[in-house]
């Protein structure tokens, strides 16, 4: 979150690839794809903004009891809805009927073309250089790449001549 408000509104663009095989195969680091179809169906309805605040939520909401019954990631992704500007509705449509599944296959091949090995999640990229997922090693590896935004300046970065 600090890191996408650091630099949101800049010239930095963000891309986030929910970690699917395929519809038919357990996804990355999970026994089925629960978490990454209601994702996707939460992406379908929003901004990168929304996008933000609905992995944070979904985060939070992974940790804790409260999400209970046979439809955890869908119950947890109902409460993460309202902060990402997603319809809840829409949301439980599109995870129960053939949108969600659709959705899933399109995120697949976008993975799968990324990471056609084996991997782990998460994995974080600056242009193409794969950067350690934390707030210091993404913030200078943003600012050395040429960022503007306001968080950079006074930064100095190293160059080989």
């Amino acid at each position: 979150m600090r890191l996408y408000n650091d630099f949101k509104g800049s010239d930095v663009t963000f891309q986030m690839t929910p970690a699917v095989r395929g519809v038919d195969r357990p996804c990355i680091e999970e026994t089925n794809c629960n978490w990454e179809l209601a994702t996707v169906c939460a992406f379908n309805q929003t901004n990168t903004t929304g996008k933000v605040n609905f992995l944070a939520c979904m985060d939070e909401k992974a940790m804790v009891i409260e999400v209970v019954g046979t439809q955890v990631a869908l119950n947890a992704a109902k409460k993460c809805a309202p902060a990402a500007s997603v319809d809840v509705q829409e949301l439980e449509t599109c995870y129960k009927g053939p949108d969600g599944q659709q959705l899933l296959e399109a995120a697949s091949k976008v993975f799968n073309a990324q990471f056609p090995g084996a991997t782990s999640v998460p994995h974080t990229f600056v242009n193409t250089d794969h950067v350690q997922a934390d707030y210091a090693d993404l913030k200078s590896a943003l600012c050395s790449a040429g960022s503007t935004a306001k968080v950079c300046s006074g930064m100095t970065t190293s160059c080989t001549v």
